[in-house]
């Protein structure tokens, strides 16, 4: 990690994110314990859970390394969705 982030590398960690939802959820829970809700049987591997955690944490780092973004995360000035890609994008409504 220490080498990624000297040479400006564009990085996930998973492990930052862990922490940072642990962090937030003040509990008294250890951090191993904490994170069991996320593995299967508790350690190991992600549960459904702990790949909805982890699509999400990796979500609006995917969103800022493309260019250009999808169209739906543009800025469209007062909208928040422009409504003829929209519209124009569902099954049928090809013109």
């Amino acid at each position: 990690m220490d080498y990624l982030k000297k040479e400006k590398f564009d990085y996930f960690d998973m492990n930052e994110a862990l922490i940072n939802d642990y962090r937030k959820a003040n509990t008294n829970l250890s951090y191993d314990e904490y994170v069991k809700k996320y593995m299967v049987n508790g350690h190991g591997h992600f549960n459904p859970l702990g790949n909805h955690f982890f699509a999400y944490s990796l979500k609006d780092k995917i969103i800022d390394w493309l260019d250009p973004k999808p169209m739906t995360y543009q800025n469209h000035g007062s909208k928040i969705v422009d409504e003829h890609y929209f519209f124009d994008a569902r099954p049928g409504s090809m013109k």
